[in-house]
């Protein structure tokens, strides 16, 4: 069995070790409080569970170019 769910991963809408595996996909870099979702996602995840991250990364400074770039790309981790 299978079931997507979507929360605020700072704040997961789960029971304690109730979970085989967390998916992030893109959003990490956006989380203001890294450390606060690293503990949530480990009380969630059943012992043995996986956490699985994609995030965008930077291998070197956004070039400027007069224009802002959209806010998603502007918190792309570097490398």
């Amino acid at each position: 069995r299978i079931c997507f769910l979507r929360g605020d991963i700072e704040n997961l809408p789960m029971g304690e070790g109730t979970v085989d595996c967390v998916i992030s996909n893109g959003g990490f870099c956006l989380v203001p409080d890294k450390s606060k979702a690293f503990k949530e996602v480990a009380r969630v995840l059943k012992p043995g569970g996986r956490l699985a991250i994609a995030c965008t990364t930077l291998r070197k400074e956004l070039p400027r170019t007069g224009q802002p770039w959209p806010s998603c790309m502007e918190v792309f981790l570097p490398l």
